[in-house]
């Protein structure tokens, strides 16, 4: 039976994008068939992704401002990495329980997923609560898997900045009795503050996520995708 994994990201910038690519690129290379969707407005234009957003007074402050939709954001299947991937007809209504592994990934803003992640993750337990799909107690359920990756520039605390909000989306899943396997804190360049990408507390980030980090990302999600 072929193993099925759902990778869901939100990306401001681009960065997390291109972690995104890289996850499903190891995934689909062990075998895994794979569906890629993207949290945020249908039609949400690319012009939001190209990190020109960023270049406000929020992120002159060190806090990037994201296009936010509004609550219960619906899910785009994002046509550029679906490619070759087995994508979901209607991705607004994509079942986390229908998948062996889900990836959700996402940047940290104020070590915290940025406000379409929150939206969606809270939209999605109150529906599955609404079917009495979380147990009390939040059994394990066998084959059921989440990875958590996030992309940070750290420029005021470094890490700790993106550890809170990767132990906050992983708390949803847990809850939904899935084992979180991992989580992925993924350095990135601030985008439109060369300050913040050049000084901050993590140095020079300008050009990460590199074309080795991704790399390797690639080799993780393959190695991974073999211990599940």
């Amino acid at each position: 039976m072929v193993r099925t994994a759902l990778v869901l990201y939100w990306s401001h910038s681009g960065n997390t994008e291109k972690v995104a690519r890289s996850i499903r690129a190891g995934l689909e290379t062990a075998g895994l068939n794979v569906t890629v969707a993207r949290i945020g407005r249908v039609g949400a234009g690319a012009d939001a992704d190209t990190g020109a957003a960023e270049n406000d007074a929020a992120a002159r402050a060190g806090v990037p401002r994201a296009g936010v939709p509004r609550a219960g954001a619906a899910v785009a299947v994002d046509a550029a990495v679906a490619a070759d991937a087995a994508v979901a007809a209607d991705a607004a209504d994509l079942d986390l329980f229908a998948y062996d592994l889900v990836c959700l990934g996402f940047p940290s803003y104020q070590w915290h997923p940025p406000k379409p992640v929150d939206d969606y993750l809270k939209t999605k337990f109150a529906a599955y609560r609404k079917e009495d799909r979380i147990l009390p107690c939040a059994p394990q359920l066998p084959g059921k898997n989440a990875l958590i990756f996030c992309t940070y520039s750290g420029p005021h605390t470094g890490i700790r900045e993106a550890v809170p909000a990767g132990k906050y989306a992983g708390q949803f899943f847990e809850h939904l009795g899935f084992a979180v396997v991992d989580e992925w804190y993924v350095l990135a360049e601030f985008h439109g503050n060369e300050v913040l990408s050049t000084t901050g507390h993590m140095g020079d980030v300008r050009g990460l996520p590199s074309e080795q980090d991704l790399a390797r990302i690639q080799d993780q999600a393959r190695l991974l995708a073999g211990r599940l």
